[in-house]
């Protein structure tokens, strides 16, 4: 008896096609060859969406801030007193950042985990801007607490989103 590569079906020492899958038992061969590098590769996929996460929300999130900065601005809003504006900076870095991690259908979800911690550097990184010498002006603990909130609003959706196919 021979045993497809791809499927694992066996089949007659005489079959050219596998009754499984239908490919050439030639081709199955080939095919899981193809199929087992994909798996190999699966990994360093994963590890680059972790290296690009943090860049990723932090470009999001200064993207957020001046493109609604010129949205308010030209509708002569005042920004610096908006803490919305904060908000936005928060979930979009926080929401857009996690997409870079892969989803898991585990307890430990890397989504959530990873939101998290990018809800926690972001706000490291806005007190360590929020010296009186960084641009003149001190944020306000409301700024603070509206970017948190904004971010664990991501990070809930990224908590209540359907977890994972296993196949996927």
């Amino acid at each position: 008896m021979k045993r497809c590569g791809y499927c694992g079906r066996e089949s007659e020492d005489t079959a050219t096609i596998c009754s499984g899958c239908g490919l050439e038992l030639s081709e199955a061969e080939e095919a899981a060859q193809l199929h087992k590098k994909f798996f190999q590769l699966k990994p360093i996929g994963e590890l680059l969406g972790y290296v690009a996460a943090i860049p990723v929300a932090f470009v999001v999130s200064i993207a957020t801030f001046f493109l609604a900065a010129f949205l308010l601005a030209s509708l002569q809003i005042n920004i610096f007193n908006l803490s919305a504006l904060d908000g936005m900076v928060g979930f979009n870095g926080v929401f857009f950042g996690a997409l870079c991690f892969p989803r898991s259908d585990r307890i430990f979800r890397n989504r959530v985990f990873g939101s998290a911690l990018l809800l926690v550097l972001g706000l490291g990184f806005e007190v360590s801007l929020s010296t009186p010498t960084t641009h003149g002006k001190i944020l306000s603990p409301a700024d603070i607490i509206a970017t948190a909130i904004g971010g664990l609003i991501a990070l809930a959706l990224h908590y209540w989103r359907k977890p994972a196919k296993p196949n996927s």
